[in-house]
This record gives C-alpha cells, structure tokens and sequence, in this order.
C-alpha cells in the first residue's frame, strides 16, 4: 500500500495589479510618478533613477516568500528595539565552554522554574514559580459537552453552573491573583477512528456499510480538528499569611495554596458537567508548550513522552521487585 499524498492548490497571489498586492503597487506606482515629475522640473535622470530602481527592487525582489518592503516594519522594529536596549538576543557557548544547566532565557521568561510539586492530593503536579513576580501557576485539562447542541434552558442553566464555579475566586483576599485559559486547535486525523473501526468492525473491505465508512472518514480527515482547553490558576505569594510550618518559606506556602484552590475548582466544575483532568505534570506541561509554539513536533514529543514514562516505569518496577528479590537470595 502506497502512502497518500495531497495536492494543494497554490495560494492566492491576484494581488491588486499583475499579481502584484497593494504595497507594491502603491510603492511602485508611487516611485514611477514621483520620478516623472522630477524629471519634468528637469531633475537629472541620474539623481531619478536610483530612486525609481531602488523601488523596483523593494517591490519585485522577494525573500523569503515576502517582497522586501514587506519586511521593512519588521526590520523598523527589531532595530528601534535594539536601539532602545529592549531587544533580546540568546548568548553563543562557546565551544569549549560547559553549557549551562539552564538556558538563556528572554526577559518575559527570565526567573520563571517549572518545578515538580509532591504536595497533597495531586503528586508530581507540575508548577512554575515565578520567582519576579511571586506567584505560582498549575494548569489543568477541561473538557464538556456540545454546548452549542443543547436545548437553550440546559444552555442557561450551564453557565451559571460555570459562573458559580468562578465566583469563588472573586472574594476579599483571595490568594488567586489570575484565572488564565489556553484554548488550541490543531488538524486531528483520522487515526483513532481507523483504530476503532480495525478493533470493533467488520473485517471485510468489500461490506457497503464498512465502505460508506471508510469513504466518510476519508472526507472528514483534512477538517478534522483536535481541540485542547487548559485551565490556569495563578495564586500570589504576597497574598499569603504565613504559619509556622511554613518557616518562613512563601513559595512553599502558595504551592501548598495552589493545591488547594485546585482541589476545590475542580469539584465545582465537575458539578457543572465538565470532564476535569489532574493537573498537568512536568512532561504534560512541557509538552503543551512545545506542541502550541510548533504542531509539526507532535509525534516526535509524543515519542519522547512514552520513553520517560516507560523509563519511570521500569525505575519502579526495578525498586519495588527486583532489589527485594536480590536482597533475599543474598541473606540465603
């Protein structure tokens, strides 16, 4: 069985004259009567054309699938940044140099930890402390029905469910600075499906009813989309009345905070119908991230999740069973 391709129609480059959009006409156009004008005032034609070819140039010459003056804003930014010390660019290692052990990061992620919480009910909940600004966030996977498929009453009564759900933060000193949500899409396939259809169905290509399926997923596969909610509270350190079991430690008072008001916000989602995961541990976390900035990485990063989870695994299996085995026939 050969491998599928898909024939994509190239994009729409009609543009506004001769495939041409309209900051290349404007800026062409622009240049050509400009120039004609100074030549009819008798500017020499050496001073006009540079002019004209310059913008030429800038309107025909493409790189990076982009003409040059579309990059011009781009380019106005990055050195006004630069100028004004507010770019950001990564430090080289050098080759002989140790790498360190955490990378250079931009000014909106400097001070940030992700860190690994074995506080309360949820074990290995994944938290990034924000040393800067004395916070601690977790995430969460939130899910439901078909809202928009339910009768206009249930509608209602849902999202007052959801408001209830909410409220709870909106009270004097709560140690909740933020309620963050993340919502992504991304093209899905057809794979679960297929599996399903291998494991339950009927095994016979030539059956009508499994034919009409097959061609029905294969329509639905390029508009198939995958969506994924995430649910993000923030709790404020500076919030925070410390006890003396905290020691003076604010982080480990607003990640102990933080467990809490997840505990609860979860309970009252699930009262109104939603389906709530546990919160996101550091590889599901860090997996989120890498997936929303690049959808193309999504098998690889899936690979590598399976890998440490089987890699945990099999450290358990090896303490709980194989170490008792051995100190058995040692002491025999």
């Amino acid at each position: 069985m050969t491998e599928r391709t898909y024939r994509l129609s190239p994009p729409d480059r009609t543009g506004w004259f001769l495939g041409l959009g309209g900051p290349q006409v404007l800026t062409l156009g622009s240049a050509l009567v400009l120039g004609a004008i100074l030549v009819s005032f008798g500017v020499p034609l050496a001073l006009v054309g540079p002019m004209v070819a310059a913008a030429g140039v800038g309107s025909l010459v493409r790189a990076g699938g982009r003409p040059l003056i579309e990059w011009l804003p781009s380019a106005w930014r990055w050195w006004r940044r630069r100028r004004h010390d507010e770019a950001w660019l990564a430090p080289v290692v050098a080759i002989n140099a140790e790498p360190p052990s955490t990378p250079a990061l931009p000014p909106p992620l400097d001070g940030q930890v992700v860190t690994s919480a074995d506080v309360g009910v949820f074990p290995g909940m994944a938290v990034v402390v924000d040393e800067a600004a004395g916070t601690c966030a977790a995430s969460l996977r939130v899910s439901g029905r078909q809202f928009a498929l339910v009768e206009r009453g249930e509608q209602d009564a849902l999202l007052a469910l959801w408001g209830d759900a909410l409220a709870a933060f909106c009270r004097e000193r709560s140690p909740v600075a933020e309620v963050r949500w993340s919502e992504w899409a991304a093209p899905a396939g057809m794979e679960e499906q297929h599996a399903y259809l291998a494991e339950h169905g009927i095994d016979d290509v030539a059956d009508p009813a499994v034919a009409s399926y097959r061609e029905l997923l294969r329509n639905a596969a390029p508009v198939a989309t995958r969506h994924e909610v995430l649910l993000t509270v923030v709790v404020a350190s500076a919030r925070l009345t410390l006890t003396s079991r905290h020691h003076g430690d604010r982080t480990a008072a607003a990640i102990e905070t933080l467990v809490e008001e997840l505990r609860q916000l979860r309970r009252r989602l699930e009262s109104a119908g939603l389906v709530i995961s546990a919160p996101l541990s550091v590889p599901e976390l860090c997996r989120a991230l890498r997936v929303r900035l690049d959808p193309a990485v999504i098998t690889p990063v899936a690979l590598v999740v399976i890998f440490f989870f089987v890699a945990l695994s099999l450290t358990a299996l090896y303490a709980d069973i194989v170490n008792p085995i051995g100190d058995v026939l040692q002491q025999q």
